[in-house]
């Protein structure tokens, strides 16, 4: 008997050691179902969970006026809208100076702004904390340490709350992709290499001008998230 209880306590431990190298939620560390999700109009209200080939650009629904139209504030207090950038290929990243996993992906974005930045793509870290005095000084802390070049922003509950209703899901890392026409083209949940080269696949695709990634139609997992395309 105590062998097995030994075992169990074991794998629960197993099962939480795991969980807090995928991503977080909450204000703690919890499993993360990591997929990415394709957006179409085709699908209906929810994600189809096959792999979607050819699929024609202008089938994809535009990012929610909630959060394309939110007002997004910067480190030095100037403010902007999403819909601003509309002509990038954008990355709206949701992440926290607490989330272990979200510092872990940085560096891979730093390297996608580089690389594909001169050729129309932008990245947002929208930063989930408060905007206390002292969490600021955390937030100016990691910039520093990860070298981020791409602009930290913070936004209301609202706004958050809009992305975590494309998502169906309450946790962080995730991230939103849309293209150069304000288009969503994926959402991708919590951290993970298989996440970042998706992602990586998809925006060269579109800042090469691609209409139909491949990167859509290859191998990838569904997740079931409705109302991608919801209106407000």
């Amino acid at each position: 008997m105590k062998a097995i209880i030994w075992n169990v306590l074991l794998f629960v431990g197993l099962t939480f050691a795991m969980s807090a190298l995928t991503g977080c939620g909450g204000s703690s560390n919890t499993a993360i179902n990591n997929s990415v999700v394709n957006v179409n109009s085709n699908s209906g209200n929810a994600a189809t969970e096959q792999p979607v080939a050819e699929i024609n650009h202008s089938q994809y629904p535009p990012l929610v006026s909630a959060v394309a139209q939110a007002d997004l504030k910067t480190m030095d207090g100037s403010v902007f809208k999403i819909a601003d950038k509309k002509g990038s290929v954008l990355l709206i990243n949701m992440w926290a100076t607490w989330c272990g996993p979200c510092l872990a992906e940085m560096p891979s974005f730093v390297k996608m702004k580089e690389k594909y930045g001169p050729s129309g793509f932008e990245i947002i870290g929208l930063d989930t904390d408060d905007e206390s005095e002292s969490l600021m000084d955390d937030v100016s802390k990691v910039i520093k340490e990860k070298n981020i070049n791409y602009p930290v922003v913070f936004s209301d509950m609202q706004t958050q709350a809009a992305l975590l209703n494309i998502s169906k899901f309450n946790g962080i890392p995730q991230s939103f992709l849309v293209d150069a026409d304000g288009n969503l083209r994926g959402v991708f949940k919590g951290a993970n290499k298989e996440n970042v080269v998706k992602i990586e696949e998809m925006v060269a695709g579109m800042v090469g001008g691609e209409k139909n990634s491949s990167a859509m139609s290859s191998e990838t997992s569904a997740a079931d998230v409705s109302n991608a395309e919801k209106k407000e």
